[in-house]
């Protein structure tokens, strides 16, 4: 029997992946997936080249497993972005990867 709040176990070999978004480049709207081999706290967040937090897609308790949210290429406050290059990051208290997209507008 399976606890719902049970910690699942971290298994040898298994770590986070942060796949390309697709479409990439991308005009409209882009998919983000990323996959977790345990059930941990998740930020998902778009910056620009420099450095600049555009938006916090996500930031909450995670279940193990694959995930998938999309960008609309808009920033926190609702306007879209200019056109260019973003980079989106994942972190976890384990680990932290960043991908490159590209935004055509």
């Amino acid at each position: 029997l399976e606890m719902p709040d049970a910690e699942t176990p971290h298994l040898p070999g298994e770590s986070l992946k942060l796949m390309q978004n697709v479409p990439n480049p991308f005009a409209g709207t882009t998919r983000i997936s990323f996959s977790i081999p345990r059930a941990s706290n998740v930020k998902v967040e778009i910056v620009t080249v420099e450095g600049r937090l555009v938006r916090t897609l996500v930031n909450e308790y995670t279940s193990p497993g694959i995930h998938e949210i999309h960008w609309d290429a808009t920033s926190a406050s609702g306007a879209r972005v200019a056109g260019g290059i973003y980079f989106y990051r994942i972190v976890t208290p384990d680990a932290s990867a960043t991908r490159k997209m590209v935004f055509l507008r």
